[in-house]
């Protein structure tokens, strides 16, 4: 859900600060704790982080995911 600021619900808020921590992680390529957090949002991106943890994507990554599939 999006809301304005004002309007968002607590809970709101709080999956908001999680999903910050969790794609801070994310960036970090800090996959575990990446890992943990997103799960806990029920997203997609820990498929992703099973792909990174087999082949990280570099020191110069931009937080991008390239799609190899449909």
């Amino acid at each position: 859900m999006i809301a304005l600021n004002d309007e968002a619900s607590q809970s709101e808020i709080e999956e908001l600060e999680l999903y910050k921590k969790a794609f801070t992680a994310y960036r970090k390529q800090q996959w575990s704790d990446a890992e943990k957090l997103f799960s806990e949002l029920k997203d997609l991106i820990p498929e992703r982080i099973t792909i990174f943890k087999d082949k990280p994507p570099g020191t110069d990554w931009g937080g991008v995911y390239v799609h190899t599939t449909k």
